[in-house]
């Protein structure tokens, strides 16, 4: 299961630098980049969604255009289907929200971790 994941998070990158490569030969600029980049931590799920969260407010660690386009994750996150959520309670839990909780509504109502702040980039 490890292992797997691992290669997804590989090809994963992989396929950034790759089109970040494309894109740099074809002298587009940052910003293209910087998108590429954030596609594919929401790719990648929501660990790196909040990696990405967290590098959006830290301009000292990011180029400012990354820190831009990353600041998006604080605001507009696809959100994932309730089928994942069961899935990872009948692994987690072996049992199904419904189960453990009084009420379970299968559809989000929020899917980023926004505050408002002053940010400047």
């Amino acid at each position: 299961m490890y292992v797997k994941r691992f290669w997804i998070i590989i090809c994963a990158f992989s396929k950034f630098c790759w089109r970040s490569f494309i894109c740099g030969r074809k002298n587009k600029n940052v910003k293209e980049r910087a998108v590429l980049f954030r596609q594919t931590l929401e790719d990648l799920g929501s660990v790196f969604i909040k990696f990405g969260q967290f590098l959006s407010l830290r301009p000292d660690l990011m180029p400012n255009e990354y820190c831009r386009e990353l600041f998006y994750l604080l605001e507009k996150v696809p959100p994932f289907s309730s089928n994942k959520v069961v899935k990872v309670f009948l692994e987690e839990f072996n049992s199904t929200p419904e189960k453990l909780f009084r009420s379970f509504k299968s559809q989000p109502f929020a899917s980023a971790s926004f505050r408002r702040m002053a940010v400047k980039f």
